[in-house]
């Protein structure tokens, strides 16, 4: 699932899903398999998280 979310050809739009009313067990599964995420998705993920509010994913997806 995660290589094809990387793959993805636009990658903002599966971004600009994830919003802050997106669920917490949403953001807990990506930091849960934060090793596991395509090199460069973290840091997107870790933004976006950001930018919708969760801090506490964000510093985990920044390692």
């Amino acid at each position: 699932m995660l290589e094809l979310i990387d793959g993805m050809d636009d990658l903002d739009d599966f971004l600009a899903a994830l919003t802050p009313e997106t669920p917490r067990v949403v953001w807990e599964a990506f930091t849960e398999v934060r090793a596991e995420i395509p090199a460069a998705l973290p840091t997107r993920l870790a933004e976006r998280a950001t930018e919708c509010g969760r801090v506490a994913a964000a510093q985990v997806l920044r390692g």
